[in-house]
């Protein structure tokens, strides 16, 4: 089996023929076909973010809402996290995305809910 070379961050173009429709192969992954290309995809997302951050003239992006540290960074925790901000990304100019997140979630209340504030 081939192996598969390795995407650079700054690949922007998706190579897609946007001259016929966009396929929907389904969720299901198979061996005698190449479906979708999640590496690809990572490094397709992860690009367009750079080229967006250089044009910016910003050194860093700081992200606290989840679906932009999943499309930068790939990593997502659950629809249970969407309205909390303790969990975030650094991007920098030349660096991987960075994801900052508390750990365990039990361990984290069972923490704060034994502090007593009186």
């Amino acid at each position: 089996m081939a192996r598969k070379q390795a995407r650079k961050p700054d690949a922007v173009d998706p190579k897609h023929r946007w001259d016929r429709p966009i396929q929907a192969p389904g969720h299901t992954q198979v061996d005698f076909e190449e479906r979708v290309d999640f590496h690809r995809l990572h490094a397709y997302r992860l690009g367009r973010t750079r080229r967006a951050l250089a044009k910016s003239g910003l050194g860093a992006l700081l992200l606290f809402d989840q679906y932009n540290i999943r499309y930068i960074s790939g990593t997502v925790i659950g629809e249970w996290a969407r309205d909390k901000l303790t969990r975030w990304s650094l991007l920098t100019g030349n660096g991987q995305p960075w994801v900052w997140d508390f750990g365990s979630a039990a361990r984290h209340h069972r923490i704060i809910a034994s502090i007593r504030l009186w």
